[in-house]
């Protein structure tokens, strides 16, 4: 792979130290799937993306330490000789003066230039900042910076003088140079400029701070409901773009500056059905079609021409993943090719790297694949839903909703458990299991156990009842024989069904468990593939 050697610094050092194996042993939930990279590359005046081995490698404009962490003005990176950044990420974004990965381990790092806020607490050397842990995405804007964790909770910091904290109105110059929550409920996020825009659980698209709405040059806007049936949303240099639940794809805009692009529609306007995914001039429906629209000079938008034009035109067919520079567009196909159309290529397409095989998980960010609109493939929890729906041990809260964070109810842990048992014992239907076994506890005679929450100790005692020793399932380990408590949670941490809540790894017991936790241990014990790996 690329490596550019740098002799004022060695850049494995310049960022986050190299983690060892052992390190991801205990992933943290939220990243089980710690080995399909989430946002594998980002296209703006810089260019990053991740490779196989989860390598971060970057080039292009790096006038504020973006590709290389060191403060002030640094040279121009070529395509052809990228630096080196971090190991082990499965994320990246970026903007004009910092730059930010999300590791294996959730935790958010960031670099760059400190002035406006992105880092909260710069370093006094060339090195990356951790600023939260437990994150699953990350979005940057001029002057500030916002994050999702894995419980749903937003998180934000940098600048406030146009309201973008989503802060007291009446006090602009709120700046945070520390990530504060802003609110709970939270599935999808993107922020540019000074517009921050989030879809909430409910699928409701909420947008703050500055130019968010049409013709709303200036104005400042606190916390607003924008649109319902809202998946997901993008913001961007040329508009705002959201994906509906019926997959059809809205655009709109606010400011001067994204009224000037190509492609920019003022009013909100439908452009395309069938999207699964978009981003800054990309979508990509799902046939795995690239459409692509607006500016063209270098010919980026990668229909052989240098022609720009206002509405989307399919470009391509069998793509993963796409995303829209200044004057590059970069693209992953389904042969785990990374290709560049337009800027500094010397044809078009340029082959940048080709990863094979590795490559195919990255249609990652994709929305809908299971029947329920809050389950994505990039959720952490989507191959324990998946698992779980197909053997119908979990189902739904509704036909469209699974529910992920709602907390499990004792009810619902018992027919969990005796639909698991059933399927183990395999000599029972699954959908007529109230009797199946000798389980030595029953809720049903108390009359909220429907709605009582369940703890992560009741639940693991509830699934130890099921599987009393790992004898009794030998998938799992047939030398299982502790009958404590303590140990036999030790034993499923040390073969990676059971990881922590932190990034110490704690159990905490007493705490509630969501049901994506439980469809993600209930899928651990049936398939050792997707355990968290030693």
């Amino acid at each position: 792979m690329f490596k550019r050697c740098v002799a004022m610094l060695s850049l494995v050092c310049l960022m986050v130290p190299v983690f060892s194996h052992s390190s991801i042993k205990y992933a943290l939930a939220s990243q089980v799937d710690a080995y399909v990279p989430k946002q594998p590359l980002y296209a703006s005046d810089t260019y990053y993306y991740i490779d196989q081995q989860h390598t971060l490698w970057g080039w292009g404009d790096n006038q504020f330490g973006t590709l290389s962490g060191a403060y002030g003005y640094q040279e121009e990176i070529s395509m052809q000789n990228p630096n080196k950044l971090i190991e082990h990420v499965i994320y990246i974004t970026a903007g004009q003066y910092a730059a930010m990965a999300i590791d294996e381990n959730g935790n958010l790092w960031g670099w760059g230039y400190p002035l406006f806020g992105h880092i909260p607490q710069p370093a006094q050397t060339d090195a990356a900042v951790k600023i939260l842990d437990q994150v699953t995405q990350v979005c940057i804007g001029s002057r500030h910076a916002m994050a999702l964790r894995a419980d749903g909770t937003l998180w934000a910091w940098g600048q406030n003088n146009m309201g973008q904290l989503a802060l007291d109105v009446d006090d602009m110059q709120g700046s945070q140079y520390g990530p504060v929550m802003i609110m709970e409920n939270v599935v999808d996020i993107s922020t540019y400029g000074v517009a921050s825009l989030v879809v909430k659980d409910d699928h409701t698209l909420w947008g703050w701070g500055g130019n968010v709405i049409p013709q709303s040059e200036n104005q400042i806007l606190p916390p607003t409901k924008l649109m319902d049936n809202v998946l997901s949303v993008e913001a961007t240099n040329g508009g705002f773009l959201a994906i509906k639940t019926d997959q059809s794809l809205w655009a709109w805009g606010g400011s001067t500056a994204q009224r000037s692009q190509v492609g920019f529609y003022q009013d909100l306007t439908k452009i395309l059905e069938n999207v699964v995914f978009c981003g800054p001039s990309v979508a990509i429906q799902g046939d795995g079609s690239l459409w692509t629209w607006g500016e063209n000079t270098f010919g980026q938008l990668g229909d052989d021409t240098e022609v720009s034009r206002s509405s989307p035109k399919k470009v391509m067919e069998n793509v993963l993943y796409a995303g829209m520079g200044s004057n590059t567009m970069l693209v992953i196909n389904d042969m785990g090719e990374l290709l560049m159309y337009g800027g500094e290529a010397e044809e078009s397409p340029t082959v940048v790297a080709s990863f094979g095989e590795c490559m195919l998980p990255y249609t990652t960010n994709m929305i809908q694949l299971l029947d329920y609109l809050d389950v994505r493939i990039n959720d952490w929890f989507y191959p324990g839903v998946k698992t779980c729906t197909g053997y119908q041990i979990m189902i739904g809260v509704s036909e469209t909703e699974f529910a992920p964070g709602r907390h499990l109810t004792l009810g619902e842990g018992e027919v969990i458990m005796r639909r698991l048992q059933s399927l183990l014992q395999q000599n029972k239907d699954l959908d007529n299991c109230d009797t199946v076994g000798n389980i030595n506890w029953n809720t049903s005679g108390n009359a909220s156990w429907e709605q009582e929450q369940i703890s992560r100790t009741q639940f693991m005692e509830m699934l130890f009842e099921v599987i009393p020793t790992m004898e009794d399932y030998d998938k799992i380990d047939e030398d299982y024989t502790s009958d404590d408590l303590k140990a036999k949670i030790s034993e499923w941490y040390e073969i990676g069904i059971l990881t922590g809540t932190d990034e110490n790894h704690s159990f905490d017991g007493d705490l509630p468990i969501t049901r994506a936790e439980v469809s993600l241990i209930i899928a651990r014990i049936l398939d050792p593939d997707i355990r968290v790996k030693t």
